[in-house]
C-alpha cells in the first residue's frame, strides 16, 4: 500500500520584497497527489502549470490561486513543462519519455 501526501506549490509575491517591505501577498496551490517535478508560468503571468508523479498537469489561476484545468498525462509522471511563447501551447515530457 502506497502513502500518497498531497504537496503545495507555494506563489510568493515578489515586489515588495526588492523595498524591503513585508510579504505583501502568497498564494499555496493544492492539489498532487505526491511530488512535483515542474512548474512553468505562461508568458502572459496569469497561469501556472504544475505536474508530477500524479500523472497530471493542472493549470492554476495566479490571481485567484484556483485550479483552472487538469490534464491527464499518459501513466507517467510529468517532469517538465513549457509553454509556447505565445501561451497558447503547453508541452509536457513525461517520465517515459513521451512529449
Amino acid at each position: 500500500m502506497s502513502l500518497r501526501t498531497f504537496s503545495s506549490i507555494w506563489v510568493f509575491l515578489l515586489a515588495n520584497h526588492a523595498f524591503g517591505e513585508p510579504e505583501a501577498a502568497s498564494i499555496s496551490l493544492r492539489g498532487h497527489k505526491g511530488w512535483i517535478a515542474a512548474i512553468a508560468f505562461s508568458p502572459d503571468g496569469r497561469f501556472l502549470a504544475s505536474a508530477g508523479e500524479d500523472e497530471t498537469v493542472k493549470l492554476w489561476s495566479v490571481d485567484s490561486g484556483k485550479m483552472a484545468k487538469e490534464f491527464g498525462a499518459e501513466d507517467s509522471a510529468v517532469t517538465a513543462l513549457a509553454f509556447s511563447p505565445d501561451g497558447r501551447f503547453l508541452a509536457a515530457g513525461l517520465w517515459n519519455g513521451a512529449v
